[in-house]
């Protein structure tokens, strides 16, 4: 699809618009709707406990895409 550039989208991939809070402010944060939170399912070995804030990375039941949890 598009959303790919020289990859095949794998299990688990998603292309649906994930909601941030404010992109064009620079703010991605995800909104409570967004289609990314609990969807990363377990956390994969190596993605560390903490998200890109420092903030428990599995806030929900499972992990959310991106570098920001949930919270």
């Amino acid at each position: 699809g598009p959303d790919y550039s020289e990859v095949t989208p794998g299990a688990g991939s998603q292309a649906a618009d994930p909601r941030f809070v404010n992109r064009q402010a620079g703010n991605h944060h995800l909104r409570a709707d967004s289609p990314a939170i609990d969807a990363g399912g377990p956390p994969p070995d190596g993605l560390g406990a903490e998200d890109f804030h420092s903030a428990a990375r599995v806030a929900g039941t499972a992990a959310d895409l991106g570098a920001d949890e949930f919270h």
